[in-house]
């Protein structure tokens, strides 16, 4: 199982990769549109990190109409908590080096935006 999961991540983070080089930052538009038939409810985005979507301007967007957050590791194995998050925020390094809201204001987000 462990080696089907390696060979399959691998192929994930390959094709990431391609659609990664290929994007333009329209695409956040598919997102901001999702998100405009939900206004005011509470959401959860994450900082991109190396080849991840980059999911900032469809929450700015959203951030306009109600409380963003972002996970907040406190430590592996634990459940994520979300710290409230706007755009120009300062940000320090977390756990695992994930960026979080430097004074964190938590949340409880009804729509998670992940990375794929």
């Amino acid at each position: 199982m462990e080696q089907d999961k390696k060979v399959a991540r691998k192929a994930a983070f390959a094709r990431r990769k391609v659609a990664f080089e290929g994007a333009s930052p329209a695409q956040a538009g598919h997102l901001s549109a999702f998100l405009a038939g939900h206004r005011g409810v509470p959401t959860a985005g994450f900082m991109p990190i190396n080849t991840e979507i980059d999911p900032r301007p469809a929450m700015e967007e959203a951030a306009a109409h109600g409380d963003v957050g972002v996970p907040v590791i406190d430590a592996a194995g634990q459940p994520l908590r979300f710290a409230k998050w706007e755009s120009g925020c300062a940000m320090v390094e977390g756990a695992f080096k994930a960026m979080i809201p430097e004074n964190p204001e938590f949340m409880v987000p009804e729509i998670v935006i992940v990375p794929l």
